[in-house]
Parts: structure tokens; sequence; C-alpha cells
């Protein structure tokens, strides 16, 4: 059986080409300010300043403040949904906008 060899070089070039490729579009699309750009942060520290911090905006945008059950009904709303900040923040609006 006869191979030609640019076969193989080509090969390569495509394979690696497409795993730098897919590494850098992984940095770019995970990685906005040292946290990860959509859904849930990993560590529980970020997870609770992600979640005060939408806390704050959806208090601004009421004009009013949550109290500790809104908080608490917020949480649980949110919870195990892989929400990022921006989804918790139309959660929490439409949820108490009243």
């Amino acid at each position: 059986m006869l191979t030609f060899p640019a076969w193989g070089t080509a090969a390569l070039v495509t394979v690696t080409g497409a795993a730098v490729g897919w590494a850098t579009y992984e940095v770019i699309q995970k990685v906005k300010d040292g946290k990860q750009r959509d859904g849930t942060p990993k560590s529980n520290t970020a997870q609770n300043d992600q979640f005060n911090d939408a806390v704050k905006e959806i208090e601004k945008k009421l004009g009013k403040k949550l109290d500790k059950d809104q908080r608490q009904k917020l949480h649980a709303e949110v919870s195990q949904q892989n929400y990022g900040y921006h989804e918790i923040i139309e959660e929490g609006y439409w949820l108490f906008n009243e």
C-alpha cells in the first residue's frame, strides 16, 4: 500500500491547529475579569460575591431593598441553575417587580 507523505503532515498540522484554536477559544470564553464569562463561578466565595452584587443591582433597579425572605426566595430560584450575573438580575427583577 502506498501512502502520500503530505497527508501525514497535513493531518498533523490540521489537528495541531484545531487544538490550539480550541484552547484559545476556551480561554477567551471563560475568562473575563478573573471570572467565568457565563454561569456560576467555580469557588463558593466567588458565587457569594456574584449573588450579592446581583442583589445590589436588583435593589437599584427596583428602587427598594430586598428583605431576608426575598433574598432567600431569590437564592432558592437561582440555585442549581448555572445562572450568571445577568440571569440572576433578570430573575430577581421579574420575581420582585410589583
